[in-house]
């Protein structure tokens, strides 16, 4: 963690983890982002989709596949919980959202 005059800095990943809404006590529920949203409903953190970092950050490169969201409740667009996603091909998204 960088420190400036005797301070502590989050890091990015420190900040990006603070917008989730995650919990350690209910861990199977949805994580929602609690900055922006776009249009659709998706969190954006430092021009990326939240629940692509979200991802990234637990299980490393997505290779170029899309990160789904498989939320209990249906497909939630602002959920970051990690154990609500699955990577898939374009097609696999495009079939996921007629479901």
């Amino acid at each position: 963690m960088p420190i400036t005059r005797g301070l502590r800095v989050p890091t990015v990943e420190e900040r990006f983890w603070s917008k989730t809404g995650m919990s350690v006590d209910r861990p199977d529920d949805c994580w929602l982002w609690t900055g922006f949203l776009d249009k659709d409903g998706y969190g954006r953190f430092k021009d990326s989709s939240t629940h692509w970092l979200a991802w990234e950050y637990t299980n490393g490169s997505r290779n170029g596949l899309h990160v789904l969201h498989n939320c209990p409740g249906g497909d939630n667009p602002a959920c970051c919980n990690p154990a609500h996603l699955w990577l898939g091909t374009h097609q696999d998204n495009m079939a996921d959202m007629v479901k």
